[in-house]
């Protein structure tokens, strides 16, 4: 449900009057202490003295050292901290940059009495004229591309090798559960007898799970739940299985799942989730306590010990079932069932356990497809945003015609004296055009490098990155910006020549 607090809106709206005042106040500043003949005359070009041209270098190559350093640290630390190294690497890098191109924009007015000029050393000549304006194009540009997609490369594909026990799959091929529990533990080998005798009992391998509470603690619930499901395992059956982000502490013979084992205190209770229930939907972290009651209503804590990546167990918490039968001792049978078995057998396998168990109510559905639910949901507020970001993005490509439009406007007086010295209209639209297209390419070719940047663990990964998506955005903005920049120049050219040849 839609929520606003006034106290939300009233701080958003004081704060960007503070930063809107701020930048008033800083850009009068700097026009204050412009000599009175370069404001009649409309001058704005500045020139860096050497000291200042030095210290942006310095600048511009500390954060690009930054940014190396932290994609260093990001490539041998954990995949959850890699995510926000390699962002932060990436925002360095786009200051860096954007530091690097005002230092040359500078240097080229510096320089610019160099009296052998191309249409091309023109065009450079009247973007460092105004170096702000230039820089404040660039800048958005670049911004807004980077955001965008560093963002979208997040999206989530589909497991490529469910049988793969480090995946999110655990090597588990179905994911089966049960509207009542399973008073006897379900195993390959009653399966093969009672139903299957088709598929050779040593082809099914199960895990069975003991269920709790049916507050889906995931993507899939929008509600925050109080009761999380709770899940009792055998930590040894899943030995091996499952990929973790972090741990409380290292199990002695290298299995996380043992950590479930230890005894933690009469009402704590040792609990493995996955990082996206437990950091999202519970909105806690290694370490805490999830506050629960048993089913005599008894207050106990569940410690969070370990946290799984991307895993097909979103929704729930994992404890012992030496632990689950103590709190929760009247669901004496199993509602899920992890099942492995070959791609050959799956869908054998699904058949004969739901019609094995078609009196508890039991669905049994590839792993893969539940994942692709959980993906499902996270994509669709990425694309959300993506939608939302490119259509400010082409929206945004809109301002770059009124700087166009702007900078045509405010020298119509030097076009015109262009023009009468025997330049042809052509040639200026075309010197004006290379100027402009040049600032919309070094937006969008900043953006893309510093978003590339950020996105590092995701190319890392075969298949992980949308590189349609990216081309298509770039394309998109290259297109409506020169489509913008060609109507401005069109009609800022427009008319007679001869008042602005009279001011100048």
């Amino acid at each position: 449900m839609f929520s606003v607090r006034f106290q939300t809106l009233l701080l958003t709206g004081l704060l960007s009057i503070v930063l809107a005042l701020i930048i008033f106040g800083w850009k009068l500043r700097g026009l204050l202490r412009r000599p009175a003949v370069e404001l009649l005359n409309g001058s704005q070009t500045t020139v860096l003295s050497r000291g200042s041209a030095r210290r942006l270098q310095i600048a511009a190559v500390v954060l690009m050292l930054a940014a190396g350093g932290l994609a260093w640290y990001g490539t041998r630390t954990s995949s959850q901290q890699a995510a926000m190294m390699f962002f932060t690497a990436g925002a360095c890098l786009l200051a860096g940059l954007v530091i690097l191109l005002y230092w040359r924009l500078s240097s080229v007015a510096r320089s610019s009495h160099n009296p052998a000029l191309s249409l091309l050393r023109l065009a450079i000549n009247n973007a460092s004229r105004r170096k702000g304006r230039s820089l404040a194009v660039v800048t958005a540009l670049a911004m807004g591309v980077f955001v965008v997609v560093s963002v979208g490369g997040f999206q989530k594909t589909a497991i490529e090798d469910p049988t793969r026990k480090d995946s999110g799959s655990g090597g588990f091929t179905l994911w089966a559960k049960s509207s009542i529990p399973i008073g006897k533990r379900p195993d390959g080998v009653t399966l093969h007898k009672e139903a299957l005798p088709s598929v050779p009992a040593e082809a099914i391998q199960m895990v069975s799970l003991r269920q709790y509470s049916e507050g889906q603690a995931s993507c899939l619930n929008l509600a925050r739940t109080q009761q999380p499901i709770v899940w009792g395992v055998i930590p040894e059956q899943l030995a091996g299985r499952f990929h973790f982000k972090s741990v409380e502490g290292a199990p002695a013979d290298g299995n996380p799942f043992d950590l479930l084992n230890q005894d933690l205190g009469p009402d704590v209770v040792p609990a493995i989730g996955d990082y996206a229930t437990v950091y999202w939907s519970l909105h806690k972290r290694l370490g805490d306590q999830v506050d629960y009651l048993d089913q005599d209503g008894r207050l106990f804590h569940l410690h969070i010990v370990g946290l799984l990546d991307n895993s097909s167990l979103q929704g729930g918490l994992l404890i012992s079932e030496k632990q689950f039968l103590r709190r929760f001792r009247s669901q004496a049978g199993w509602n899920v069932l992890l099942v492995e078995t070959s791609a050959e057998h799956m869908e054998a396998v699904a058949q004969g356990l739901t019609r094995m168990y078609e009196s508890y109510g039991l669905e049994a559905v590839p792993t893969a497809q539940r994942l692709a639910l959980f993906h499902e949901v996270e994509n669709t507020y990425i694309a959300i945003f993506m939608a939302l970001g490119s259509l400010g993005l082409l929206l945004g490509s809109v301002g770059l015609g009124l700087v166009v439009l702007l900078n045509v406007l405010d020298r119509a007086g030097e076009l015109a004296m262009m023009r009468a010295m025997g330049f042809e209209k052509a040639r200026i639209v075309r010197m004006i055009l290379i100027e402009h297209a040049g600032l919309l390419a070094a937006g969008l070719v900043c953006g893309v490098i510093c978003a590339l940047v950020a996105a590092g663990p995701q190319l890392s990964q075969a298949g992980k990155f949308p590189w349609p998506m990216l081309a298509g955005l770039v394309a998109a903005m290259a297109i409506s910006g020169l489509l913008w920049v060609a109507c401005a120049v069109k009609a800022a050219l427009r008319g007679e020549l001869l008042e602005p040849l009279r001011k100048e």
